[in-house]
């Protein structure tokens, strides 16, 4: 921003700031304040913090608008929340995952994350075989088709969603890089709400 070869009045549309009370604690604060002199005012500024402090206060005058707070009660033990781990052949693995699906034991939406490109598209042709409707996310396609694909999979136009982060690594870097997606440690990622404001 600095040195004004990315303009982000002309294009950011959301801005998402975590753990903003490490960000003051690590003093980082100029650099938000520099930050926020280049926000288009129509920016949907959202802070996520642990705890709320009187520190964070300059930060919301800064970056927010008419805000809201959520919070939320950590002592409330019955969240919906569950982790499955299933350890299968690696022979094995496209077929238990067609199984989960099939027998509809992943609810909703949901993205798959594999170990490469290749398997993507592996994983996606074995889907395929069975009409089971899914989308590669490949930072290879242009901008405008990962978009695309986030968009569709967000108006549940399709139910399955197969990423990767081995092209986000090795492919040359995208001035306009669509939503990134992060890997995960267990195969499916279930969620009910949309994708692409996290992948």
């Amino acid at each position: 921003v600095e040195a004004k070869n990315v303009f982000l009045r002309n294009s950011l549309e959301m801005l998402i700031l975590d753990e903003a009370d490490l960000v003051l604690s690590f003093g980082y604060e100029s650099d938000v304040i520099s930050l926020a002199k280049h926000l288009p005012p129509t920016v949907q500024s959202i802070l996520t913090s642990a705890t709320l402090s009187e520190e964070l206060d300059g930060l919301k005058n800064l970056l927010l608008r008419e805000c809201v707070i959520v919070k939320v009660d950590d002592s409330d033990s019955e969240l919906p929340i569950a982790q499955y781990f299933i350890r299968v052949a690696l022979a094995d693995k496209f077929l238990v995952l067609f199984a989960l699906v099939k027998l509809r034991m992943i609810p909703g939406k949901a993205i798959f994350f594999v170990n490469s490109l290749e398997e993507c598209y592996r994983l996606k042709l074995f889907f395929d075989q069975f009409s089971v409707s899914s989308y590669v996310l490949n930072s290879e396609l242009p901008r405008a088709s990962r978009l695309h694909i986030v968009e569709e999979f967000n108006l549940g136009r399709f139910h399955y969603l197969i990423a990767t982060d081995e092209s986000l690594a090795t492919a040359a870097p995208d001035r306009n890089p669509a939503p990134e997606v992060t890997e995960a440690p267990i195969a499916a990622s279930h969620s009910e709400a949309d994708a692409g404001e996290e992948a």
